[in-house]
């Protein structure tokens, strides 16, 4: 299962994870498998044999995936500032063609 974690006490060592249908899964850190210390909003794959999650992997963003989204956010910017950019071009060209 995929998730979220939402909550991550570093005394007690237990945190929580919500997961995509937003359900809560408890987890201890001993269940922490990947090598990067556990953070708040990480996502991660985890099993649920019963009401903890458990065998709890991060979920490694390669290098491309985060370009393309830094890419993604410069050239699909919201509708409004488009129009705005749209329509200071075309008022240049009916400037230039007059």
């Amino acid at each position: 299962m995929r998730g979220k974690v939402l909550i991550f006490n570093q005394k007690t060592k237990k945190g929580l994870i919500k997961d995509r249908n937003g359900n809560l899964y408890s987890f201890h850190i001993g269940e922490w498998l990947s090598r990067s210390p556990v953070k708040i909003g990480k996502e991660v794959y985890f099993e649920i044999p019963k009401e903890e999650a458990i065998n709890i992997r991060t979920i490694k963003i390669s290098f491309f995936k985060k370009k393309l989204e830094k890419i993604k956010k410069i050239l699909f910017k919201p509708k409004t500032q488009r129009r705005k950019y749209e329509a200071k071009i075309l008022k240049r060209e009916f400037d230039r063609s007059i």
